[in-house]
């Protein structure tokens, strides 16, 4: 099994957030996770908010520190909004909350 790093874009922003970055084995049982605020502080602030979610994955590694490596690249402020932008309007999984 790989790694999957993905991208939530959330359909309204909370305070500041607009994306959440992560990684899964899994990415459908992660997702039921955050549907049900459950796995971050903020997906559980979004399903508390009754705010709705798109995701999408951006990249597959063969390893927990390649994709962890990744994710965090991605989280660095500001420097990948473009390119998260751009992800985000290629979706095809769309999660209500």
């Amino acid at each position: 099994m790989s790694w999957k790093v993905y991208v939530i874009h959330f359909d309204k922003p909370y305070k500041h957030a607009k994306h959440y970055t992560g990684i899964a084995l899994n990415v459908n049982k992660r997702m039921k996770e955050h549907k049900g605020g459950y796995g971050s502080k903020l997906m559980k602030v979004i399903t508390e908010n009754n705010i709705g979610f798109r995701y999408n994955i951006i990249a597959e590694y063969p390893n927990y520190s390649r994709a962890k490596t990744e994710e965090k690249r991605l989280k660095i402020k500001d420097v990948n909004i473009n390119f998260i932008n751009i992800i985000m309007k290629k979706f095809v999984f769309i999660v209500k909350g």
